[in-house]
């Protein structure tokens, strides 16, 4: 009897907590929206396969999470960089363009890129009125801890704004501070944001080269204040 008592008010707890956690991320979802948007990039890709050579052009979509007033956004290196097939000789980006939050279109350059993390920070031509996420400076973030991971759904749905809730699984020391959500192996590309359920940005996701007796690659989020040393980069 203890035993079932016990679970019932558990259970009542977990589920108070959770709808605080939902109230907390509706009342974020519209600083949230401001700064996840959507990131369009054109490459000319060069194929080489068996003697011959072709040429074709890719398009590619991701989410781009702006980090800095000054236009700043962090994205995937996939957005920018050759496709990881072992027939591309080269690549060229022919255009990068943002679809803001008001559906605004703004072109973009490439500032930085970190192919052992697996982002780059891009830059907009022009910024004005940007809003850039709020960081979480210094926030640090327990095991079964649950985070916000929003997304911009594709031009079938207008580019709507969706968020999942995810639940720190791990919390990794070396060889630096990085976190493992639930969904990590499933969902997680680089680039992906986390917001705090308040609704500021705690970090995004990397695919970190782990070496060791087998090399491995290690879907997790970095903190956001690595990510902002970073940023720090593409301003110089």
């Amino acid at each position: 009897m203890k035993k079932i008592i016990f679970a019932m008010v558990f259970a009542l707890v977990c589920s108070a907590v959770f709808a605080d956690i939902k109230d907390d991320a509706r009342k974020a979802m519209d600083v949230i929206g401001q700064s996840v948007v959507s990131a369009e990039a054109v490459l000319e890709v060069s194929y080489g396969y068996d003697g011959s050579s072709s040429t074709s052009e890719v398009k590619i979509r991701e989410d781009a999470t702006v980090v800095d007033d000054s236009g700043l956004l962090v994205v995937p290196i996939s957005l920018v960089s050759a496709p990881d097939d072992e027939e591309v000789q080269s690549s060229t980006l022919k255009s990068l363009k943002v679809r803001m939050a008001d559906g605004k279109q703004i072109d973009a350059e490439v500032a930085v890129k970190d192919t052992d993390l697996g982002i780059a920070v891009i830059k907009l031509k022009e910024a004005s009125g940007v809003k850039a996420a709020v960081p979480a400076k210094g926030a640090k973030a327990e095991v079964f801890e649950t985070m916000l991971r929003p997304e911009r759904l594709g031009s079938f749905a207008d580019y709507a704004l969706a968020i999942s809730f995810d639940t720190v699984v791990s919390v990794l020391k070396k060889p630096r501070t990085l976190y493992i959500f639930d969904k990590s192996d499933a969902d997680y590309q680089g680039g992906s944001p986390i917001f705090t359920p308040e609704g500021k940005l705690f970090g995004v996701s990397v695919s970190m080269k782990m070496s060791g007796k087998d090399d491995y690659v290690l879907n997790c989020v970095l903190p956001v204040d690595d990510l902002l040393s970073l940023v720090e980069q593409a301003k110089q």
